[in-house]
């Protein structure tokens, strides 16, 4: 009897789980299906959310407010990723498993934004404002009210290399460039890279902060940018 019990309990296990996977495995979307959501949704975040092919971090559900690691600007884009970075990575992902130029077109409209962006040094600062005139403004009024945020206690006007910011968008223009072999990628690909060969410390690292800095002291400590 006791036997029957369990033969009768591994069944029903066994029937259960059976039924389980069955129904999982129906519900799996088609590979058409699939493709449809990402075109539909890469349409939708590139034609109606996008700051000229960059984004930042997160948005209302209604765009009316957007952040990257602080509050953002509607001119803004953040380099770091899951902002444009990751964007653009994905995208190339996107276009070497289906095939389908419009993501390769959606990465570079990306790779433009960066490009725009670029220090003139050849790295990157956390974000891109394509109005600059607001970005002083924006500082005093919002960011000083970041505590703890100390990095953004001052707008430096140079790049940084926290965050992989500097280090991922030359990794996205590498990517890129080596995918199409576009001379437009070529140039800013090198000026960055020439600006990590510069930047390197003698002793093998590298600062939070190039070309460096010390005139933002705080709470009686050194800039901390260099180090």
């Amino acid at each position: 009897m006791q036997r029957f019990i369990r033969f009768s309990l591994l069944f029903v296990i066994i029937l259960s789980v059976s039924i389980y996977f069955s129904n999982v495995f129906a519900a799996q979307p088609k590979e058409k299906e699939i493709l449809n959501a990402m075109k539909k949704a890469t349409d939708f975040m590139m034609n109606n959310v996008s700051c000229r092919g960059g984004f930042v971090w997160k948005y209302s559900s209604d765009l009316s407010d957007q952040w990257g690691e602080v509050p953002a600007r509607k001119t803004m884009i953040w380099v770091q990723d899951p902002g444009t970075i990751g964007v653009g990575m994905m995208l190339l992902d996107a276009y070497k498993t289906t095939g389908n130029i419009e993501y390769l077109r959606f990465a570079e409209k990306v790779a433009s934004a960066l490009i725009w962006g670029q220090h003139p040094a050849g790295g990157w600062h956390y974000f891109i404002d394509f109005d600059m005139t607001g970005v002083q403004k924006w500082y005093d009024e919002v960011l000083s009210k970041c505590w703890g945020w100390e990095e953004y206690y001052h707008y430096y006007n140079n790049c940084t290399y926290d965050d992989s910011v500097t280090s991922g968008a030359t990794k996205f223009l590498l990517e890129l460039y080596m995918l199409t072999l576009d001379p437009q990628y070529r140039v800013p690909l090198l000026k960055a890279i020439d600006f990590i060969l510069e930047s390197q410390y003698s002793n093998g690292a590298w600062p939070q902060r190039y070309p460096l800095k010390y005139n933002h002291p705080h709470d009686d400590h050194p800039d901390y940018t260099s180090y």
